[in-house]
């Protein structure tokens, strides 16, 4: 995913401990599995 939670499928999202994000402080594709991240990127997939 990007920064938006976008996929390489035009109108898929993917959210929580699946997605994979940029990660600036180390340059790289990172994910993090922990509930409160699900959920807090469940509440900014939505906006």
């Amino acid at each position: 995913t990007d920064g938006f939670f976008r996929t390489s499928v035009p109108g898929v999202y993917a959210i929580g401990d699946v997605a994979t994000f940029p990660l600036k402080l180390y340059n790289e594709m990172r994910r993090v599995e922990h509930v409160d991240h699900a959920r807090k990127s469940a509440e900014q997939a939505v906006k």
